[in-house]
């Protein structure tokens, strides 16, 4: 059992058609704060020699507000418990060549606290990588279903040039999520102190804020490329990627900026 307390803060974004309506802009409208502190209690067990079996129970106060408000809102109390399990056989978490990743997880609140807001998520994730001849491609699904009674703070974030190309980090957030991409990647001969890789993915997804709002049509797709490097204090990438989706009456594609990035270390 241990306490912690912890606070994000995040972009919120808009998109701006452009008057041809072949392409929009990503602008920022505003800014807010996720303050969050609990309690966590975990009872793990091991499956095999590369998976876990987790039960976690969650007690916590969490807010979400503007910081451009002039007022803070109070916190909101919930209390969970959550199985989860997790069979990790790859070989490399940022870089794998051969294995997979199989992640599922069912959350649900237990209801004895006064003024709590109760919710349910169900999360699935899978990649799987498979190399030939220093080619390596990882295809990768992942869903999230929550109730619509879900808080703001328990939304699923999607952005970020390791999650969807095109999109900064907090772009979409929601309640549910659909998300698929296939990466190919290469391992080149080419040693710059470390070995280099290039990789390219395409992705698409979405997110919303209720089981009822899901649409295919909605969905949105992400291209772009990646060089990465294996350093002593962790992965470093440099990215390059647009996103874009498709619309009817008349048919055609609106294209989002080309995005660049640049990180080190490992992703959470």
């Amino acid at each position: 059992m241990h306490a912690y307390s912890s606070f994000k803060q995040m972009f919120m974004y808009q998109h701006n058609l452009s008057f041809s309506k072949e392409t929009y802009e990503i602008r920022r409208n505003g800014e807010l704060k996720e303050d969050r502190y609990g309690y966590m209690a975990d009872l793990t067990r091991s499956l095999g020699k590369s998976g876990i079996l987790q039960s976690r129970l969650r007690f916590e106060n969490q807010r979400i507000f503007s910081i451009n408000n002039d007022s803070t809102p109070t916190y909101s109390p919930i209390f969970t418990w959550k199985l989860s399990s997790k069979i990790d056989t790859r070989d490399d978490a940022d870089l794998p060549r051969f294995g997979s990743l199989l992640d599922l997880s069912l959350e649900t609140s237990i209801s004895i606290l006064q003024n709590q807001i109760s919710f349910s998520r169900i999360t699935a994730s899978y990649a799987q990588s498979l190399t030939a001849n220093h080619i390596t491609v990882t295809p990768k699904f992942t869903a999230v279903f929550s109730d619509n009674t879900t808080p703001n703070p328990e939304y699923i974030s999607l952005g970020r040039d390791d999650l969807f190309f095109g999109k900064r980090e907090d772009d979409q957030r929601g309640s549910q999520l659909l998300l698929s991409s296939c990466e190919l990647r290469w391992a080149t001969p080419v040693t710059i102190l470390v070995p280099i890789h290039v990789s390219a993915r395409y992705d698409i997804g979405s997110t919303w804020t209720s089981f009822n709002g899901i649409s295919i049509a909605n969905l949105q797709h992400g291209i772009g490329c990646t060089l990465s490097a294996k350093t002593p204090i962790g992965t470093a990438r440099i990215s390059a990627g647009k996103s874009f989706y498709f619309v009817a009456s008349p048919d055609g594609i609106v294209q989002g900026p080309l995005l660049f990035s640049f990180s080190i270390g490992s992703r959470f």
